[in-house]
């Protein structure tokens, strides 16, 4: 992009920069864990480094797909789990969901 019309994009939004930087880095992702009755729940969220950047503003890459199916094969053969929907799964206690949470993140670290 030319100099002046860079200048012209950033005086009128100012935002623009981050913005740029936040498409070309593409979404983040993390597992978050909440209680749902009596069973721990793992969801897998994406997320932009960006503050007025929601992850539903932008289609999803297929990097989401590619960790939904790398969870799904992790966690096929671990006991006392099960699937709820595309993005979650039932654990029966907090420890373990935690630990897979943190075995997540080593794997996954940004």
């Amino acid at each position: 992009m030319s100099s002046a019309w860079e200048h012209v994009v950033n005086s009128l939004g100012p935002e623009y920069r981050k913005c740029l930087d936040a498409l070309n880095d593409g979404p983040k992702y993390k597992c978050s864990i909440f209680k749902k009755g009596r069973q721990t729940i793992l969801q897998l969220e994406e997320y932009w480094n960006i503050d007025n950047m929601h992850h539903n503003t932008v289609d999803k890459h297929t990097g989401f797909d590619d960790h939904i199916a790398w969870i799904s094969d992790q966690l096929i053969n671990w006991p006392n789990v099960r699937r709820l929907s595309w993005d979650q799964w039932a654990f029966n206690n907090k420890q373990d969901a935690e630990k897979f949470q943190t075995f997540f993140n080593l794997k996954w670290a940004n």
